[in-house]
């Protein structure tokens, strides 16, 4: 009989563990680095080339 008691409460005692906590957001895909640097210096001339080709067709 205190056999089956002591193995009640673990029971009991067990039904009342919180769940476990959610497993941690993922770091964000691409960091970003020394390469936007690169990217913005290519964009802005690759910007100046088209202005001055644009200007060089309207005085042709």
């Amino acid at each position: 009989m205190l056999f089956m008691f002591f193995n009640l409460i673990n029971i009991v005692d067990g039904g009342n563990v919180p769940p476990p906590p959610p497993p941690p957001t993922p770091p964000p895909g691409l960091p970003i680095d020394s390469g936007i640097v690169f990217l913005i210096a290519a964009a802005l001339f690759y910007g100046i080339y088209k202005v001055i080709k644009h200007k060089q067709s309207l005085s042709a």
